[in-house]
């Protein structure tokens, strides 16, 4: 794909993975309602659920459905393959391209938990970043009380590298965040 390369639809099991573009902005914006509705879902969030479907429009103007050096979060809806509605995303936030690394992160709606839909989506696209965008090194952070993605983190190869103590302010005060790492096989 190289670099400037659009990103493209995946398909996983009974998953449908899509670039995020504008025109998904009301579809995001009820995914994130269904699914923040629920106090256990808000827990790990480090920022305010979207207002407006116009403030999630605006983030994902940011994102680029694209794979180009201007752009540091490549984010993909998850789909399940017979239904329209969006039951999660996977993204890459944060990709340095000039060190060939990125942090991974996954939001799943509470309704399909323990599918494993998470661990499907983000390793089919950090195979794809493997193989076609030149990544080296996959991070996921992920808060120490978060056993559900420590568990996804960990299914996926991620080795456990250490505890960043306060490195997230979450609003109310700073958190620890435990760092979870992969690089590309030989």
């Amino acid at each position: 794909m190289g670099t400037g390369g659009m990103l493209p639809t995946l398909t996983v099991g009974e998953l449908e993975l899509r670039p995020a573009v504008p025109a998904d902005a009301e579809a995001v914006f009820a995914f994130e309602q269904r699914a923040l509705a629920v106090p256990e879902a808000r827990r790990f969030l480090l920022r305010a659920p979207p207002a407006s479907v116009d403030e999630v429009r605006a983030r994902i103007e940011r994102s680029s459905a694209s794979f180009s050096v201007d752009h540091s979060v490549f984010q993909w809806l998850i789909r399940l393959s017979d239904r329209d509605s969006v039951v999660g995303f996977v993204a890459f936030v944060r990709w340095n391209h000039e060190h060939h690394r990125s942090e991974v992160a996954w939001v799943i709606e509470p309704a399909h938990w323990g599918k494993g839909f998470a661990a499907l989506a983000t390793a089919q696209i950090v195979q794809l970043a493997w193989t076609e965008l030149g990544l080296h090194r996959a991070e996921a952070h992920i808060d120490p009380e978060n056993a559900a993605s420590i568990r996804t983190a960990q299914k996926l190869g991620f080795a456990h590298e250490g505890t960043l103590r306060e490195n997230v302010f979450t609003g109310t005060g700073y958190a620890d965040t435990s760092l979870f790492a992969k690089v590309r096989p030989a």
